[in-house]
């Protein structure tokens, strides 16, 4: 879907524990533009779950991490129906 460039998206987040599926709180989620390198973070709560507030519609580079779990990172194109949906490994 084309979204004029000055539209800006708030893009919801919500991660979990890939073996029990529960949600995970205190995980760290940035994008960064691939073009001008602007970021924007968030880090979920209770829920697992926190929202990447006012991002301009573009590619993005994006890293989910927390403590003692593995790193998921990647590239999302991100428009006005966009969510990030993760599962990360506990690291034994």
């Amino acid at each position: 879907m084309f979204l004029p460039l000055n539209k800006l998206v708030d893009v919801p987040v919500h991660i979990t524990d890939t073996d029990t599926g529960y949600a995970l709180s205190g995980v760290h989620v940035i994008l960064k533009n691939t073009t001008n390198l602007e970021s924007f973070d968030c880090t979920t709560g209770s829920a697992g779950g926190c929202t990447l507030n006012n991002v301009p519609p573009g590619q993005y580079e994006y890293t989910i991490y927390k403590e003692n779990y593995s790193e998921e990172s990647g590239i999302i194109e991100i428009s006005i129906d966009s969510t990030i949906e993760e599962s990360l490994q506990e690291l034994v």
